[in-house]
């Protein structure tokens, strides 16, 4: 018999089970849903190459056009996976990049999309102050795997916002990842 429910990462099972008391075959309490494994719910995290590409690819753009910007990559969850703060690169700008990536993923668009919503008129605004990690300035992007979960995100600062943008970008495109986004919201202008 096959039974439906919700898919949860591999390594997250033993945690909840434990806290459920599941571990050694214990008998659970009375209402405890189990987990089980299904070797189908693997989910892809971005490499430990791919990350040192992003921002080995990004800093060196940004070197390339005199610009000492900074560049972070967060996992599917917002937590950062690496960081790179070139020689005279300003202190602010790896918050500030962190927080592009973070607000990447956390809407799944890029953080130019994000703003648009946000502006004052937009449905979305005032949002921007319900998390102080929300950035609405361009230059950051959601990292998709090729089945369209996403993996990752990416934010540049201390260039102009296209300068922050092409750090980005360039990472991505050189990994084969996408680099075309479609704003959900154009269609309903």
């Amino acid at each position: 018999m096959h039974e439906r429910g919700i898919v949860v990462p591999n390594r997250l099972i033993n945690v909840i089970n434990h806290v459920a008391g599941c571990v050694n075959h214990e008998r659970p309490a009375p209402g405890t849903i189990i987990l089980t494994r299904s070797e189908n719910t693997t989910m892809r995290e971005l490499k430990l190459t791919e990350v040192e590409t992003l921002l080995k690819e990004g800093i060196a753009y940004a070197q390339s056009v005199g610009r000492p910007s900074s560049i972070v990559v967060v996992d599917f969850g917002g937590h950062v996976r690496g960081a790179l703060r070139p020689e005279k690169g300003r202190i602010a700008n790896v918050p500030i990049a962190e927080k592009k990536a973070w607000t990447a993923v956390a809407f799944q668009r890029p953080t130019d999309m994000v703003r648009d919503v946000m502006l004052p008129g937009a449905f979305g605004y005032g949002l921007q102050h319900t998390d102080d990690r929300i950035c609405i300035v361009g230059g950051g992007y959601p990292i998709f795997d090729d089945l369209g979960d996403i993996i990752g995100g990416i934010g540049a600062s201390g260039g102009s916002i296209e300068e922050d943008c092409e750090c980005c970008l360039v990472g991505m495109r050189k990994l084969g990842f996408n680099t075309e986004f479609v704003n959900p919201l154009a269609a309903k202008k």
